[in-house]
């Protein structure tokens, strides 16, 4: 405290040698240890640094101005490599770097999605870095949270995820890049796998007086003209009436993809769809018309 109050007397000298006394009684005290931090960085030494400030949240992953003082390592290369050297070692405060930060903008969440892909030679699992992924989506950095969620996601996969329904999350919270239900007392839906150990795809059935949207994903896939693949059947194995994929800006959208029937197959379907028009990372959703029989989505690829 006394070297913090030499220091905003502007007694640079005087803070110097309390800071130093005070750094002979170890690491805990925190305003000693952001005082070397700063020296650290300002003499070029981020790995210095960063030992200081991971000292700090070691203590207090929340630390008032935790974010402040992370953003001086974020903003340059050398910062990043340097957190991401001590955040290697899975310190206390991963969970908080992760989690807590509603407050930042793009640019931040960008720079530390950069600084957790870095370490994708150990992936983290989905389950840990799922916080991050969403918040940086939330922020508008669909590309950037998509490459986190595959450098460091086991389950993760290009184009469309799980395209048999074989895991529906039931865990965590949504995740873009993973099927997601929308819920509706009109709607039941189901994994096939769970009827019968050999069945794929998602069995559904929709009541009420309207169509559904059933279940959502988002693409965040580079712009350009692909071909999507999918299967709709009915109980009797043909073509189910009243499926249909669409392809809009928010989850629970409804632009229908223009389908065709292939020719020769049972309920099977393609579409030519433009992606990067209206929005960068459309949404896919699945829908469905109410009625009596129940449908079966599988079977869905997005290639070019």
């Amino acid at each position: 405290v006394l070297g913090a109050s030499q220091l905003a007397a502007g007694q640079n000298v005087k803070a110097d040698r309390s800071f130093r006394i005070a750094a002979k009684f170890g690491w805990r005290d925190p305003l000693t240890q952001i005082y070397f931090m700063n020296a650290a960085l300002n003499a070029g030494q981020p790995r210095l640094a960063a030992l200081r400030i991971d000292a700090v949240l070691r203590q207090a992953p929340n630390f008032p101005v935790r974010d402040m003082l992370l953003a001086q390592f974020e903003a340059t290369p050398q910062g990043r490599a340097a957190l991401a050297e001590r955040l290697a070692l899975r310190p206390a405060w991963t969970q908080s770097y992760l989690q807590h930060a509603s407050m930042l903008e793009l640019p931040a969440f960008r720079a530390r999605a950069e600084v957790v892909g870095s370490l994708s030679a150990k992936p983290w699992g989905c389950d840990t870095v799922s916080p991050l992924v969403v918040r940086l989506v939330l922020a508008g950095g669909p590309m950037e949270a998509r490459q986190l969620w595959q450098a460091h996601c086991p389950a993760a996969i290009p184009g469309i995820a799980d395209p048999h329904f074989a895991a529906l999350p039931i865990s965590r919270p949504p995740v873009p890049f993973e099927w997601n239900l929308v819920g509706s007392g009109d709607v039941s839906a189901m994994p096939a796998g769970q009827t019968r150990a050999d069945a794929t795809g998602l069995l559904v059935r929709v009541g009420g007086p309207t169509a559904q949207p059933i279940a959502w994903q988002m693409l965040a896939v580079p712009a350009g003209r692909y071909r999507l693949n999918w299967t709709a059947q009915g109980s009797d194995g043909k073509s189910a009436t009243g499926a249909q994929l669409s392809l809009s800006c928010t989850p629970t959208g409804r632009s229908p993809v223009e389908a065709v029937a292939l020719p020769g197959t049972k309920g099977q379907f393609q579409a030519l769809v433009t992606i990067g028009e209206g929005c960068a990372a459309p949404f896919l959703t699945l829908w469905l018309a109410p009625g009596s029989d129940e449908v079966r989505f599988d079977d869905l690829a997005l290639s070019r």
